[in-house]
């Protein structure tokens, strides 16, 4: 396989990986969490319960974004959001 192959499989993948560190990221550092935004663990619960609904309606949107952007476009706009979210929660 030459560089460009791997690179279109390693990329996505290395991304959704990170993708998945963030979804369980909160899990971990849930005391911590409670602590620096001073709210309950029901409240922290509730936060992390929206989770799923956002990514129903994020899955649209992406879909819709993969058929008319194309995938390259939308999985490094995603992965710019996603970096941006995560140095902005830091």
């Amino acid at each position: 396989m030459d560089g460009a192959r791997v690179a279109v499989l390693v990329v996505p993948a290395a991304i959704y990986f990170f993708s998945n560190v963030h979804r369980a990221a909160p899990g971990v550092v849930a005391t911590d969490l409670m602590n620096a935004f001073s709210i309950t663990a029901a409240s922290l619960g509730g936060l992390a319960a929206i989770y799923p609904y956002v990514f129903v309606v994020m899955a649209l949107v992406g879909g819709s974004l993969v058929e008319t952007l194309g995938a390259r476009l939308t999985i490094a706009s995603g992965a710019t959001a996603m970096a941006f979210g995560a140095a902005l929660l830091a």
